[in-house]
């Protein structure tokens, strides 16, 4: 009895686990339940399934026992061994340490390990039924991660304890893989140089694959960032942050994105993550830093995740980049593209026209997505396109589309902030601003010129007194 209901629970737990890895299925019953009831009855099924195991494996063990090999006591000894890496890993899996970054699925080989450690020490029927699925379900995961067309993304989201030493003070006694800088001597509070231990907020960040399964389900929302301040306002309300090269128009003033670097994208790239908790942190990839071979876009790209930390990488282009968004993707790093009007070819295409307003020119643009998309892309950015091509865009592709003057069949939509806010002096057609900003900020600063002219600013209650003696 006790053997068959912890079956139960396998097949329940681990059902619904592997459920989770069939993407299109799992995007279907999102758009059929919502979001929020499958998040309910996914934590409910994994909580039922558990409760059977551990019930069923309890009363195996106390009223039917069977066993099937004996083994050596050898193999006990290397099982507790085994325990420490084990556990080790699927701590791991919640740091940003160098375990993380080596292994990029820690949780699912500290499974394997602890599964297998636990083969080897126990022969009875119930512990190779109950440790072999464990195994198995790692193993299969870890395959189907690769094989997905959103695979690269981080599959764990990231908190807790997180590394970032700005030197090495020499004093430390540093688990790297951890993450942990401990001080010698008794002090354990602090360390010369800087602190290396920050605790992160527990939220959930939002990942590619999180964003690649709304596809036909709740709109993306989405908004561009550049500061930590703005990144903490918008990461309240959106799902996606994306840190894009229109920095080089609203920041630095310049006509077009074309004189944008990687070190000013890594830099804002930074400063939005350091911002934000709980968006998917998307960062630009500047003109002429991946259009040379796709070897020169894996080194970019692996520049922006590792100094910025961001979740996923935008580049521009259709058909013509879909080998490079291949290569990216089959090496873990997760690629939203970018059709239709793409800002950085600007000295090609002469003007910051909207695409597919003529129907003869639409074939080259819908090749452009579905290359993209079949490419690994978890999602396209669709700009500046005629409203029908946008909308059979979405329809025609597995991937999330987010439009930008496009359509509102698209699966989400993004817009430069300052745009919407109303601090740019120019802002494009498809542009609804929801603030003027420019106007309230300018008269603000007029008010404090005028106040400090006629020395009314600072006031007495701006100001520091003496101290009563």
């Amino acid at each position: 009895m006790g053997l068959l209901v912890m079956i139960l629970g396998l097949v329940l737990l681990l059902g619904v686990h592997v459920l989770s890895s069939l993407r299109e299925i799992r995007a279907g019953l999102i758009k059929a339940m919502g979001e929020g009831t499958y998040k309910i009855a996914y934590s409910l099924a994994s909580a039922a399934g558990l409760v059977l195991i551990i019930w069923g494996f309890a009363h195996y063990r106390a009223t039917g026992w069977i066993d099937v090999w004996t083994p050596p006591t050898a193999f006990k000894h290397i099982a507790v061994a085994l325990m420490l890496p084990a556990v080790i890993l699927v701590v791991a899996s919640y740091l940003r340490g160098r375990i993380y970054t080596t292994l990029k699925h820690p949780m699912l080989a500290g499974v394997k390990l602890w599964a297998f450690a636990h083969l080897l020490a126990n022969g009875d029927l119930g512990s190779i039924i109950l440790f072999g699925s464990f195994l198995g379900w790692a193993v299969y995961d870890r395959i189907s991660l690769k094989r997905r067309t959103d695979a690269g993304a981080p599959p764990i989201p990231v908190g807790g304890p997180t590394q970032r030493p700005d030197r090495d003070c020499g004093r430390c006694h540093r688990l790297s893989g951890a993450g942990v800088c401990v001080p010698p001597g008794r002090d354990r509070r602090a360390c010369h140089g800087s602190l290396t231990m920050s605790v992160r907020s527990a939220i959930k960040r939002k990942t590619a694959p999180d964003l690649r399964a709304r596809k036909n389900g709740e709109p993306i929302v989405m908004l561009t960032s550049y500061h930590a301040h703005t990144a903490a306002l918008v990461d309240r309300h959106c799902d996606a942050i994306l840190v894009g090269d229109s920095l080089g128009n609203v920041m630095h003033g310049f006509e077009t994105t074309v004189p944008v670097t990687l070190d000013m994208m890594i830099l804002q790239g930074r400063a939005v993550m350091r911002g934000s908790q709980a968006a998917l942190v998307v960062v630009d990839m500047p003109f002429g830093s991946y259009e040379g071979s796709k070897e020169q876009a894996f080194q970019s790209a692996v520049r922006i995740m590792k100094e910025t930390l961001c979740g996923a990488v935008k580049l521009e282009g259709g058909a013509r980049m879909a080998e490079t968004v291949a290569f990216l993707s089959e090496r873990g790093i997760p690629v939203m593209g970018h059709i239709g009007l793409t800002p950085q070819s600007i000295n090609t295409l002469g003007s910051f026209r909207a695409q597919g307003r003529e129907e003869e020119t639409w074939a080259p643009i819908e090749n452009d997505a579905r290359a993209i998309a079949e490419a690994g892309a978890f999602s396209i950015v669709v700009e500046a396109v005629a409203e029908p091509l946008a909308r059979k865009i979405t329809q025609s592709i597995a991937v999330p589309t987010i439009g930008i003057g496009a359509s509102a069949a698209c699966d989400g939509q993004v817009l430069v902030l300052e745009d919407m806010l109303g601090l740019s002096p120019r802002a494009p057609k498809f542009v609804r601003r929801y603030g003027n900003l420019g106007p309230m900020i300018e008269e603000a600063i007029a008010g404090y010129a005028r106040d400090v002219k006629s020395r009314a600013f600072p006031g007495p209650e701006h100001v520091y007194g003496m101290k009563k003696s």
